[in-house]
């Protein structure tokens, strides 16, 4: 089953090149270093939150419209912006 949630991304000007990951329908945060290592972080915390859910339990997924990016919880850290993220569960 593949599901998809929107995900910010908000760059911080840091030596490691840190993202600061927030996942608004499910409540969810976490970094990752570098881009590629971020959205391999998004797609692992949206694996393991809705790994034993069953598809009518998981929370509804906003569309990207739905979300404003500037009242995020990273959003005065750095540059936001936001993706679909799909996750394959």
């Amino acid at each position: 089953m593949i599901i998809q949630y929107p995900v910010v991304f908000t760059k911080i000007n840091d030596e490691k090149d840190t993202y600061l990951i927030e996942i608004p329908d499910l409540k969810g945060i976490t970094e990752g270093y570098g881009l590629a290592d971020a959205m391999k972080m998004a797609k692992d915390y949206i694996k393991c939150y809705c790994f034993d859910k069953a598809y009518k339990d998981l929370p509804k997924q906003s569309s990207i419209e739905e979300i404003d990016i500037s009242k995020g919880v990273f959003s005065k850290d750095g540059n936001s912006d936001i993706s679909i993220v799909d996750v394959n569960i």
